[in-house]
């Protein structure tokens, strides 16, 4: 684990002792799916892309670490899913503390604030799955899917 990306300083960004974004800028959606979700996705065990599906896109990748000796994870990639949901939550995303298998499947939320639409990012093992949805409703749906914490 690197830094300030560790276990114990999630669970104090979830108690209120950092507030997400403040760090570094805003890290949109698509911008998570140009950098790991392209068809050259190397080790991923699902197929790399994007589907459209009923009310949103699903976007597949592989975002663990690349051999590239970076301090910017999404030049390197990820060594885990604590770092995956530390760099995530320093630029704008939310931990959904009740959803995955931490840190092996951890899952991240994300609002547009400008215009409210979401995204939900999903990092299992190094594979990468950001859903882009059109409403509320299918996140809603989708979010239902999810696996809870055990």
């Amino acid at each position: 684990m690197t830094g300030d990306h560790d276990a114990a300083s999630t669970v104090g960004r979830q108690a209120g002792l950092g507030e997400p974004g403040q760090a570094k800028g805003r890290l949109r959606p698509a911008e998570l799916v140009t950098r790991f979700c392209g068809e050259e996705a190397r080790g991923l065990r699902s197929d790399p892309g994007t589907v459209q599906e009923s009310g949103y896109k699903v976007n597949r990748g592989w975002c663990g670490f690349n051999g590239t000796r970076s301090d910017d994870p999404l030049i390197s990639g990820f060594d885990d899913g604590y770092e995956f949901m530390g760099a995530l939550a320093e630029r704008g995303w939310r931990e959904l503390p009740a959803k995955g298998d931490w840190p092996l499947v951890v899952y991240m939320a994300w609002v547009d604030p400008v215009s409210a639409k979401r995204a939900l990012a999903e990092y299992c093992e190094a594979d990468l799955t950001v859903w882009e949805f059109d409403t509320e409703e299918a996140f809603k749906r989708v979010y239902a899917t999810l696996r809870d914490c055990p």
